[in-house]
């Protein structure tokens, strides 16, 4: 009863609790949103291959159409969705929710590796794990050397030092380094010297590319779990260059 009684004595206080209530009870039906799907943070894997100068028809034929072949073998791809535009290709993987992002970031790499026959113009992948259609560049950062320092030398410094800290960094999906110089290494060649052992610039090249490759080398499964394999001989040093072999003759391997 002491409510009751409570009501009575007061009609002006409960009046005014019930016009509360009423008041706040359209606030939230008008303005407060109720999402019975809420946003998930699905699986993206981007992949991105430029090849300057060519046109989106040798986009599709010579890029394209080779990693689809080999991606859409990806294990738990849910679609794919691929745009080939003047001098760049693009591929965007998406995954179910319930698949874990970095299993799907190595099984992308995993095929990527197993695409040949692209032309020699063309550059190596890039993947990233995000969405390309909703990035959005949050900070720009210009560094610049006060000592003088050679710009190749500070570029290499950054892609080896600084770019994989913020990488690493809670909430940074890519960090892209735009500008400088690249570090080169020139081969000189004395041609009357290749001539001599019967050589030509092409065996050079060819001697070049195929020792400075990565290659992969399949898959064992073993119950649950699955090893890749893959040779490495990308160049590391100015050792791995000179002991390059062109060719074999008479006398012997014939290094650069």
């Amino acid at each position: 009863m002491g409510v009751i009684r409570f009501a009575i004595d007061n009609p002006v206080k409960v009046a005014v609790g019930v016009i509360l209530t009423v008041l706040f009870g359209l606030l939230s039906i008008f303005y407060v949103r109720v999402q019975l799907i809420p946003d998930v943070d699905r699986p993206v894997i981007t992949v991105t291959t430029s090849w300057s100068g060519a046109s989106p028809q040798e986009i599709e034929t010579e890029i394209v159409d080779r990693q689809e072949e080999k991606l859409k073998n990806v294990s738990g791809l849910a679609k794919m969705t691929s745009t080939a535009t003047r001098n760049q290709a693009s591929i965007l993987l998406e995954f179910p929710v319930d698949i874990d992002k970095d299993t799907a970031f190595r099984d992308v790499s995993d095929k990527l590796r197993q695409v040949t026959g692209y032309p020699e113009e063309v550059d190596e992948p890039v993947m990233s794990a995000t969405d390309s259609r909703m990035a959005k560049t949050i900070a720009w950062m210009i560094l610049y050397s006060r000592d003088g320092n050679d710009v190749a030398e500070l570029k290499t410094f950054i892609d080896d030092n600084v770019k994989p800290i913020l990488e690493r960094a809670r909430g940074i999906s890519e960090v892209s380094v735009y500008g400088g110089l690249t570090r080169e290494i020139q081969i000189e060649i004395d041609p009357y010297r290749l001539a001599a052992r019967r050589l030509t610039f092409r065996d050079v090249e060819n001697a070049l590319r195929r020792q400075n490759e990565n290659t992969s080398a399949g898959a064992i499964t073993l119950g649950k779990r699955a090893t890749s394999y893959r040779t490495i001989g990308e160049y590391q040093s100015m050792e791995d260059i000179e002991s390059t072999v062109i060719a074999y003759r008479s006398g012997g391997p014939v290094f650069i």
